[in-house]
């Protein structure tokens, strides 16, 4: 199953464009995708506001910011992350488990996708150059539906490798 903002109802509030509004660190986000390219810009001031606009807004803003790039560099509340090491994708994990506890609607159509293998076609491969790739959304994403299985509902959360899930 292909997972974009053009996906059917409900399967469109999985994605990262979709209004799933959260709280991180006492950051209101109005999306995921504001979250995500907020991490693109070091003043905390400026990831507030970016974490504030809609997800079209956000990723026009963001867009234009790749200094990022160059060191491989991300921030979040004056912290930097190395997009390629784990400390940046258990800062991806919380924000999207934050934002599917906060959505029950978001959790819904999770569960509804069943076994199925999600996709995401508009999505990018390279680690270098996005914040998310393709494999990383679909396998936190899975990830997710898995701590959603009714026999875990009454128990934490998995702590599943990120060497496993992001084949590292």
């Amino acid at each position: 199953m292909d997972i974009s903002h053009s996906s059917p109802h409900p399967f469109y509030k999985l994605s990262n464009f979709a209004v799933n509004p959260f709280v991180i660190d006492g950051v209101e986000v109005s999306s995921m995708e504001g979250f995500l390219q907020s991490l693109k810009f070091r003043d905390a001031e400026k990831q507030k506001e970016v974490c504030a606009l809609s997800a079209l807004q956000a990723n026009e803003i963001g867009e234009n910011e790749v200094k990022w790039k160059k060191h491989q560099e991300l921030w979040w509340n004056g912290r930097p992350y190395r997009r390629l090491r784990r400390e940046y994708l258990d800062l991806l994990d919380r924000a999207y488990y934050l934002m599917m506890d906060a959505n029950p609607s978001f959790a819904t159509a999770l569960k509804l996708t069943g076994d199925e293998e999600l996709t995401h076609e508009i999505g990018e491969k390279s680690r270098r150059s996005f914040v998310i790739t393709q494999r990383e959304f679909c396998l936190l994403l899975t990830r997710l539906r898995h701590s959603l299985k009714p026999d875990l509902l009454n128990q934490e959360r998995p702590v599943t490798s990120h060497r496993r899930l992001f084949g590292r």
